[in-house]
């Protein structure tokens, strides 16, 4: 009975939510990987979970799973994003206590429920909690990302807020050189200083609708924050070539960097030390240690060239952190598998070579002219990341001889007994690196070298609809257009606009543009936007 009443409770305003979402941004989303990738995790989480219980609790945790969803669907929320900010920050403690009672065995399901069943030729035994552990911390985290993003709509002089700030639905960048930057309006400046207002940074103001709308609006790029960068400012300048490389030096480092991948990926599957001689292995060392140290050399070439800005804009990126997080805490249960011996210099080798693949956006056009580097011959090296992933897996599995399991956590509770050993954690990281990471392989080899990969614009548009806000204040608040006689910069705003006009195409600067994509339509809903911040 209580299980029907929380779906009777929370059914109409599930019903609401999805009644007026957008129709044209949920095509949209549908083509973005993002999208999938939590989908698939929200519906196997609440899957397994179901599982657990087979009763009639079950059917309590459909609006669980509708209304998680609806966070990864807030896009496409133009009316009831507000509230739904602050309902789905209530989810987040919610889910982790769920989890917390859950994984402690604290709620009553039946113990066959919770079986674990048999990888390969019965060398791996997998347990559904650990599976339904790993799934509920993705989700967690990606709703930490959405609470971040939207963090401001939580207050509440901001409840009157217009501007739906997209999260997964964001716009290409690619980087190009500065030559002449005209103003050719007079108020320009004052466009600049409307289209700030119109964001996020000040949604205490909201545009009040007079005219009749012709129910189409254009998704805008929010102003970004680093426009410009200076190549110059590099990791180590001394270190950066000033002209391009010479051919034979060239080959040289190339030479070294495929061979120091060879030699790591061969270095993988050898014996340990245990079950060799002590002559043979003092001379198998030199493998790995040839490999690590020419994988050095030519990833910390590229290192030193990398673009402050860039770099720092890199390491606030969604995408960026939770591709490193992954892939280091797979990388150091398997340096504790092979018990931190030769291999882990392989290990190390292979850390090194994805996170040179994950800081490419931070190379600038001109760097790579001079290495001559295309992002094309990086695919290769991702590939080989991504099998060496695909061996581990099927190492774990397949293999008579598997590498040796440590139980990370132990605890016993009431009657239960809770372990999470490093092959049963390394499983739930290999697969999610290699489900999250397959899309790279895509956007290397088809997209421009100008274009940038985990750097995205920021998108939102406009809603004239009122979003169920309780704050009476701001409903008479608007902003109209200011005419050119009624507003008068300050002297220092208008010798920087005059300094900025007249810059010389200068080779050191670069300018972020942005790629509207002609197959991301515009959203047909009855909004009428006046301002574009592109």
């Amino acid at each position: 009975g209580i299980a029907f009443t929380v779906v009777l409770c929370k059914a109409p305003s599930l019903v609401c939510t999805y009644v007026l979402l957008s129709i044209d941004m949920i095509c949209i989303l549908g083509r973005q990987y993002e999208f999938w990738f939590f989908s698939l995790m929200n519906g196997a989480m609440w899957g397994m979970l179901a599982t657990f219980f087979s009763d009639i609790r079950v059917v309590a945790l459909l609006p669980m799973y509708i209304s998680l969803q609806a966070t990864i669907l807030m896009d496409a929320n133009y009316r009831t994003f507000v509230s739904s900010v602050r309902g789905f920050t209530l989810l987040i403690p919610t889910l982790v206590v769920m989890g917390t009672l859950v994984y402690t065995r604290v709620t009553e399901f039946k113990p066959e429920n919770m079986s674990s069943f048999w990888v390969g030729q019965h060398t791996l035994e997998i347990q559904l909690i650990d599976v339904f552990f790993n799934t509920l911390v993705t989700m967690i985290i990606f709703m930490l990302r959405v609470a971040y993003n939207k963090r401001k709509l939580l207050r509440i002089r901001n409840a009157g807020c217009k501007m739906v700030r997209c999260v997964i639905y964001r716009s290409n960048l690619v980087l190009k050189r500065i030559h002449y930057n005209v103003h050719t309006r007079k108020n320009a400046h004052a466009t600049r200083v409307m289209m700030k207002a119109l964001g996020i940074t000040a949604p205490n103001l909201f545009l009040q609708q007079t005219k009749h709308t012709n129910h189409r609006q254009q998704v805008t790029l929010v102003s970004l924050k680093l426009s410009s960068i200076d190549e110059r400012r590099t990791i180590n300048p001394c270190y950066t070539p000033k002209r391009p490389i010479p051919r034979r030096w060239l080959s040289f480092l190339y030479i070294n960097g495929a061979l120091g991948f060879l030699l790591s990926a061969v270095t993988i599957g050898l014996p340990s030390g245990k079950e060799l001689p002590a002559v043979g292995w003092h001379q198998l060392q030199a493998i790995p240690m040839s490999g690590v140290l020419l994988s050095s050399v030519f990833c910390l070439s590229f290192a030193c060239s990398f673009q402050r800005d860039l770099l720092r804009c890199l390491s606030k990126n969604f995408g960026f952190l939770f591709s490193s997080l992954q892939f280091t805490m797979a990388c150091l249960c398997l340096a504790d598998m092979v018990h931190w011996d030769y291999r882990s210099m392989a290990i190390l080798a292979a850390f090194m070579w994805y996170h040179w693949i994950l800081l490419l956006d931070t190379l600038t056009p001109t760097i790579r002219q001079k290495f001559r580097f295309k992002k094309i011959y990086a695919t290769p090296v991702l590939v080989g990341v991504l099998a060496g992933v695909a061996c581990v897996v099927y190492a774990l599995t397949f293999s008579e001889h598997p590498w040796d399991d440590r139980i990370l956590f132990h605890w016993e509770f009431k009657d239960h007994t809770i372990e999470l050993g490093t092959k049963s954690f390394l499983l739930n990281r290999a697969i999610t690196i290699w489900v999250w990471s397959a899309r790279l392989v895509w956007e290397l080899g088809a997209s421009a070298d100008e274009e940038l990969v985990f750097i995205r614009g920021s998108l939102d548009y406009y809603t004239p609809f009122e979003t169920f806000q309780t704050q009476k204040r701001y409903q008479n608040a608007s902003i109209v257009p200011l005419r050119d006689s009624e507003f008068t910069p300050s002297s220092e705003a208008s010798r920087r606009s005059q300094s900025f006009t007249r810059a010389r195409s200068s080779p050191m600067l670069f300018d972020i543009a942005t790629i509207l994509l002609t197959r991301k339509p515009s959203i047909v809903v009855p909004i009428d936007i006046r301002f574009s911040t592109i």
